[in-house]
């Protein structure tokens, strides 16, 4: 039996993260026979879950998640005990055959000083795979930007100790290229991982197809630099959906895509704030709000997303959620991960522009012209994911086959 570590830090919590994980696994255990696996995580309270999935749980190192909490004091006071247990991460690289690093699948660091210890924490598993000695394989993921030097030395280094590094869109691609001239061998595009998935793994059904239910699915996340960006972009948002509704007499579905114990990291006051906005423009009638407390499995979410005719999404993997089940969604990007990825599925149409650039006119005619064509969408959506899934598994095998050699 194969003995592998996989150093996922994202959360159950978010359940894009979920599927990104799902699909993670999915490939594994296609290409390995019966694989052990073991994931590090910075959600281990969530270790139900994941144990369903077939893994074993340990909890990242430093473990971030004793640091959870809005209080900045209450996270500083946590640090220490986030260093207590180093040796059970290290046991479980030294006794794997190969450490995989999904990193979130977003691998960046703002920070213009120090970076966090969630940063340093993706690095941890990595580290002791050098130090063991062991294949280090970087997953599909977006890459940058690093804006301090120390954040940088980080990922330096985890490309030097690493065997193979997917990308999952070119523009990333282009900065691990032009960075790295000398790793160009082991450099290699891969799809989001979350695109390994069909309806059936996400539903456990056959889709429903031609579904006229009238609703239209929005989500909405914290973007917030200077403290208005929030409040601009939804209010753009809210204009040409309540234009839109009065055009189409659509109901619009907000949902609250995660549920994040803080609040920064959430979207529910975000989603409320688009909420009162569009009753105060169209009537309590037209809206309404999906949440689930702690939060949406997958499947749940899954669920609510198929009701929809078609989403307009500003969380990158609502988006491709809705592809998976045959639904078209308009995606909205904070960073260049969203078109990236669109423009690597042959989908470019489908992204609506920066937070940050989006106005409401603009917007409306892009949310109009989907609405319009959403069957054609649709099926288009449909082609382009079927030949992603059986190029995920040949160019893993590919790769994979070659390190072997």
């Amino acid at each position: 039996m194969t003995k592998l570590l996989l150093a996922n830090l994202a959360s159950p919590a978010n359940p894009g993260d979920q599927a990104i994980l799902l699909g993670t696994l999915k490939l594994l255990k296609t290409y390995f026979r019966q694989p052990e696996i073991t994931l590090v995580t910075r959600a281990s309270s969530g270790k139900k879950i994941y144990e369903k999935m077939g893994c074993h749980v340990l909890p990242s190192y430093p473990n971030v998640e004793k640091m959870d909490s809005d209080s900045s004091i209450k996270r500083i006071l946590a640090i220490p005990g986030s260093f207590t247990d180093p040796d059970s991460l290290k046991k479980a690289v030294r006794t794997s055959d190969a450490v995989f690093l999904a990193g979130g699948a977003y691998l960046y660091s703002y920070r213009p000083l120090i970076p966090g210890l969630t940063y340093a924490s993706h690095f941890s598993a990595a580290y002791w795979a050098r130090h063991f000695k062991k294949p280090l394989i970087l997953l599909p993921q977006s890459f940058g930007p690093f804006h301090s030097w120390i954040s940088r030395k980080f990922f330096d280094a985890a490309v030097a100790a690493s065997d193979l590094v997917f990308y999952r869109e070119e523009i990333s691609g282009n900065f691990l290229k032009k960075k790295y001239p000398n790793s160009l061998k082991k450099i290699n595009f891969l799809p989001d991982l979350a695109l390994n998935l069909s309806t059936a793994d996400l539903l456990g059904r056959p889709p429903r197809t031609n579904l006229k239910t009238g609703i239209v699915g929005v989500t909405v996340r914290q973007w917030c630099i200077t403290g208005q960006e929030n409040q601009a972009y939804i209010a753009q948002l809210a204009d040409a959906l309540a234009q839109f509704h009065r055009q189409f007499h659509t109901k619009i579905r907000i949902v609250v895509q995660v549920q994040a114990r803080k609040k920064s990291e959430g979207d529910e006051s975000v989603s409320r704030l688009l909420e009162n906005l569009l009753v105060d423009r169209i009537g309590q009638g037209g809206v309404e709000l999906r949440q689930k407390k702690p939060y949406f499995q997958l499947s749940e979410l899954c669920e609510i997303y198929e009701e929809c005719e078609m989403l307009v999404a500003t969380r990158l993997h609502s988006g491709l959620l809705a592809f998976l089940l045959g639904r078209p969604a308009l995606v909205i990007g904070y960073q260049h991960k969203a078109e990236g990825i669109l423009r690597s599925l042959g989908l470019d149409s489908f992204y609506g522009g920066f937070m940050d650039q989006i106005k409401s006119s603009d917007l409306y005619s892009k949310i109009e012209h989907l609405w319009r064509e959403r069957e054609s969408a649709s099926r288009r959506i449909e082609e382009n994911l079927a030949k992603t899934r059986s190029n995920i598994e040949i160019m893993f095998k590919e790769k994979m086959e070659g390190l072997a050699k």
